[in-house]
Parts: C-alpha cells; structure tokens; sequence
C-alpha cells in the first residue's frame, strides 16, 4: 500500500490508506467494516474518531455505504474499481521460472490449468485457445441416449473431446456398439488388417454413422471461426456468500454461457499486455443487464504474440491480489509451454476467421476413402 502515497496529494494519502485497509478486511471477512476493527487490524496510529471522519469522507465520495447509521462500512463498486485498479498498477515483476516440459497433448493440459487455477482462485475460469493443426481423431466411444439416439465423443491426440449425437432408427444392442466402435477405428487408423465383422445391417448403419460424424468433424475442425473454450470451477462460487442464492449465481455464471458477450471480452483483453479487470457495471456493454461480478482476464503468448486470454469470473468482493498473482503466474506458465511444445514438436495454430478454411490431405482422406 506505500506505493499509493506517491501517486496522490498528501491530503488524500491517508484517506485513501483508510479505504484500501477497508476493502482489504472487507474482502477477508465479508462482514461491514467499523471504524473500531480497523483501528484494530493496522490502524492503531489512527483514532477511532479519525477514522469514522474518514468514512463520512468516503461515504461523501460513493466509495463505502453503511446501511444503518450505528453498522460499519461496506465498500461500493467504485471502491472495488479503484482497488483493483491499484493493485494492478503496483504489480511487481514474475521470477517465476517454469518447469513444464513441452507437451502434445495442449487440450488436457489447458483443461487441467483451468482446473488447478479455479481451485486456488475460488473463481470460475475460462482459457480460450487457437486451434491447433495437425490433430487427429485417436479413439472414441459410443453410448446409448435412447431408442433413436447415440453419443459419439471424438478424442484426439492433443486431447480434445468433442460430442456429437447422432439418431439411429431402433436401440443397438452393446455388441453392436462395440463392433462400429472398432469398425471406426479401423477406418480412421488405416489398418490393413481385415475389419471387423459385422452384420450387413451393422455395416450399412457403420458407414452411414462414419460419414455423417466426419462431415460434422471436418467442417469444425476447418471452419475455426471462435476460440476453443476450456471452462472449470463453476460450483468454486458457491463458497461465497453472495452466490449462495442460485437465481444469483446463475445470473452471474450466465455471462459464461452468453458467448457473444464473452467473445468481446476475451477480444478486449487480448488488445492489451498485462491484466484487465471488468467490475460491476464495467460488464454491462458487454453483457445485457447488471452483473455484481467481476471479470479478470490476462491474454498469454505463443513466440511473444497473444493468442489466449485466461479469465476468472467471481463476485465483487473476490481477493484481487491473490487472483492477480495467479493469474500472471499462470500466464507465463502456459506462454512458456505452448511456446515450447509448437517448437519441439513442430506444430501450428490458427486463431478464429470466417474467411480461411484448412484442410490437409490426410484429413479430406478421412471421408472420402473408399474401404
């Protein structure tokens, strides 16, 4: 908090300490802050009189409301904004040496990271991604929705997942389902062995179910037109308070699922170097309706150009020196590593356009070939 001295008036220095202590023990306890626990978590050089003079001040200025008129402080939106703001501009330089040895399988690893980075935040998150070319279906399974329904999961070699549902006109039997499994398998790693054996029903319905599942495949996997998601952590916000009610933490967590709003966002961020926190009402020209929430995003870099953003999604009152922390550690970590794997395994990546369609020959090979 020393750096904040420097950058404002001497008259203004020790209100503002008062209003970041404030937020500070906000933060830790949730509960409105008086000026008597203040004095008692730092402020001891102050008086408890000096310190309400302070608040009367801040409650003047929209940074702290109280709700009764012998109850403590609570901090606003402003407050939180300005907090932030503060926090980002006294970041200190990483030393963080990264140890992740390159890696092809980016779609687990970035999975994970999400997953390890919501559990330390008590965030949700979200890693967009490039695609990453040169991919390639390496299994999949068949399940059985219904009686006119199947789920196919594509998993690749870079560990993605992709689902597609796919209708069938009666219920397969779990023999069946084993035997188009391995007729896929057949078809997909180009095996010369014989293929299974199969009924000519199975083997018409094989065929039919291949075609439509590759089609379905190829023209996702050419037409990159949005950055692949990686989102975890969402139940991490019912530990706070605030997203206890579900109307709330559905209304905060819809942000996730309101893609175009999300999308500008990851863009937004992507424009600029280091953190970027969107809070409160920050998100309403993003997102149609008021959010208490608050947006931190961070882009990440492959060969020192951003083609990421890791974002934490939370309440107001989240701990934003601990999430930035992380959020840069995390950063570097997974610049570092991309940037190694493309390297050591000599991969590419494409980012999102409506205008470029990829495809390599082995790939177009996939439908077409003739077995």
């Amino acid at each position: 908090m020393d750096e904040l001295c420097y950058r404002y008036p001497k008259k203004a220095q020790k209100e503002l300490r008062i209003l970041m202590g404030l937020i500070d023990l906000f933060i830790e306890t949730g509960r409105p802050v008086g000026s008597q626990k203040l004095q008692e978590c730092g402020f001891e050089h102050f008086s408890s009189a000096t310190i309400r003079n302070y608040f009367t001040r801040l409650e003047k200025e929209g940074f702290v409301t109280q709700a009764h008129s012998s109850g403590g402080r609570t901090p606003t939106e402003k407050a939180f904004r300005f907090y932030a703001e503060e926090k980002i501009q006294n970041l200190k330089p990483l030393t963080h040496t990264v140890i992740t040895p390159p890696l092809k399988e980016i779609g687990i690893y970035l999975d994970n990271k999400a997953e390890e980075l919501s559990k330390k935040a008590g965030c949700a998150v979200v890693i967009s991604a490039p695609r990453f070319d040169h991919d390639f279906i390496r299994d999949l399974r068949l399940v059985n929705i219904d009686q006119s329904r199947v789920l196919c999961a594509l998993i690749t070699d870079f560990g993605l997942v992709k689902t597609e549902l796919l209708s069938i006109e009666r219920p397969l039997e779990s023999t069946s389902l084993t035997a188009i499994e391995s007729y896929f398998l057949w078809r997909l790693n180009g095996h010369e062995k014989a293929p299974p054996k199969l009924s000519e029903e199975e083997e018409s319905l094989s065929l039919h179910l291949y075609h439509e599942i590759m089609v379905r495949y190829l023209v996702g996997y050419s037409h990159f037109v949005k950055p692949d998601l990686h989102k975890k952590g969402f139940s991490t916000l019912l530990s706070y308070p605030e997203c206890s009610d579900p109307l709330s933490l559905v209304h905060i967590l819809g942000l996730f699922e309101h893609e175009e709003a999300l999308f500008a966002l990851i863009n937004e961020s992507l424009k600029k170097e280091g953190l970027s926190a969107f809070i409160g009402t920050d998100l309403n020209r993003f997102f149609p309706g008021s959010v208490s929430a608050s947006f931190i995003a961070s882009p990440y870099l492959i060969h020192q150009r951003p083609v990421g953003a890791i974002s934490l999604l939370g309440p107001l009152r989240m701990n934003y020196s601990k999430v930035f922390h992380l959020l840069r550690e995390t950063s570097l970590e997974i610049s570092e590593v991309l940037t190694k794997s493309l390297y050591t395994f000599k991969l590419n990546f494409r980012e999102p356009s409506s205008k470029n369609y990829y495809l390599t020959d082995s790939e177009t090979k996939l439908l077409i070939e003739n077995k």
